[in-house]
């Protein structure tokens, strides 16, 4: 069979098999298209047309139950010429199939779970901060007396942010954490001088703290800018409302980056499931196709250049110039009645192409672009191209430069600005009917004021 003749059957074939059940979309044809032209043209035409079939199906088939039913279609039309030379694959045990639920809510369920388990991290890891340290307590016991032996009663103790008095008989017994030992206490009495003592452990011996008078020359004031020491600070309440949530702020800082890191990890897994939707666990019959690094004449093809020639066809077209012997011939053909014949002229036809176009990535309205350029840089045809997202009533032409607004009009105003033009729609029929009644839309009427149609 002949590579034109053959791929007529092709797609003649593509077109009987195309049903609900198995949709085959415009630009699966244009690129079975392309592919038998590119076929072509390096000159690897099989001999039969089955040679065709595994290079053809990763085109129009989404599942392994596609192929199967486009290879026995295929079988069914063309016959094979020979046995086949290339197995079939051996079948590769499946998983069982999961549950509609799992497979709906499966990752939503994961996620949650993961939140919960980092929650509950969190919040132990936070008690576990907050817990009160373990102490061991410790107590400490002795007298306070002068340095003749008299005891000194309510003198006063000063130890880790801690007071105590003494008795009546200057004895006195202090309760402490034993993990804070070494430190000393601070011993004051009115006009005395202050004494200390230290404490080593956690049951230190019985201590007599002995205090001696000031002298003349001596004053009990603290001079100015004097700061007591460091043992007996007692931390400001800036300090304790920094320690009180300080865990806080450390589990925070440990558990945000993971939520983060988490929510990354999962928009890859969902971007990462949307594009193995369709995929099989079967491996792909495919064969490699060389291509042009150059794509700049990709569309030039002899079928562009028939496209090109019939749109380039000279139109007639009336004038405002007034043809004498004409308006003569129709003024006596109307028995006197003055009657006008403008001249008419030749000229080539222009044309405007309204395309549908669902967003920026819109690969066919892409291509229905790029056609239009092509014809218009290449061939010269005078084109004019607008797009319309959902109501066609609401044009506009795409801007020329990346921060440019794109230029918005209506389809009165088009028919006012391209009167001659041809129109040439590239989208669905069914934006121009009305959804209730199944009719033409009646604003569709805006489009006879094109003399040829749309």
């Amino acid at each position: 069979m002949s590579e034109k003749a053959g791929s007529t059957a092709v797609l003649d074939f593509l077109e009987s098999i195309r049903t609900p059940e198995f949709p085959i979309s415009t630009q699966q044809y244009i690129a079975v298209g392309e592919l038998l032209m590119e076929i072509a043209r390096k000159g690897e035409w099989p001999e039969h047309v089955s040679g065709l079939r595994e290079l053809i199906a990763p085109i129009v088939c989404c599942s392994r139950t596609d192929q199967a039913y486009f290879y026995k279609r295929f079988d069914e039309h063309f016959g094979r010429a020979e046995p086949d030379s290339h197995p079939e694959p051996p079948l590769v045990p499946v998983r069982p199939e999961r549950s509609s639920f799992w497979l709906e809510h499966g990752l939503k369920v994961k996620f949650a779970a993961i939140t919960l388990v980092l929650v509950a991290c969190s919040f132990l890891i936070h008690r576990y901060l907050n817990q009160p340290p373990k102490t061991t307590p410790g107590v400490a016991q002795g007298r306070v007396i002068l340095e003749n032996g008299t005891p000194v009663s309510k003198a006063t103790l000063r130890y880790l942010g801690q007071t105590a008095n003494t008795g009546t008989i200057g004895e006195f017994s202090i309760a402490f954490d034993a993990s804070k030992v070494p430190f000393r206490v601070l011993v004051t009495s009115g006009p005395l001088k202050p004494g200390s003592f230290p404490i080593d452990s956690a049951s230190p011996p019985s201590q007599s703290v002995r205090l001696t008078e000031r002298g003349q020359h001596e004053t009990a004031i603290r001079k100015e800018g004097q700061v007591e020491p460091k043992w007996l600070t007692v931390p400001t309440r800036g300090e304790q409302r920094l320690e009180r949530w300080f865990p806080a702020i450390l589990a925070l800082t440990i558990v945000v980056p993971i939520l983060i890191l988490l929510g990354y990890f999962y928009w890859l897994l969902e971007n990462r499931t949307q594009l193995r939707r369709w995929t099989t666990t079967l491996a792909p019959r495919v064969q490699e196709i060389g291509a042009q690094n150059d794509t700049k004449d990709v569309l030039r093809t002899s079928t562009l250049q028939r496209v090109a020639t019939a749109l380039l066809r000279y139109v007639a077209r009336e004038s405002t110039e007034i043809d004498a012997v004409g308006t003569i011939a129709k003024t006596v053909d109307a028995g006197g009645y003055f009657t006008l014949v403008y001249k008419r002229y030749q000229t080539r036809a222009g044309y405007l192409f309204l395309i549908h176009r669902l967003g920026a990535r819109d690969h066919q309205a892409q291509l229905f672009e790029t056609m239009a350029n092509r014809l218009r840089r290449s061939f010269l045809v005078s084109i004019d191209t607008y797009f319309y997202s959902s109501d066609p009533r609401a044009c506009f032409r795409a801007a020329n430069t990346k921060r440019g607004r794109p230029q918005h009009s209506t389809l009165q105003e088009l028919a006012v600005a391209h009167p001659y033009q041809v129109l040439c729609v590239f989208g669905e029929g069914r934006h121009f009917l009305n959804p209730l009644t199944g009719e033409a839309a009646w604003w569709t009427r805006d489009l006879q004021r094109w003399p040829a149609g749309a």
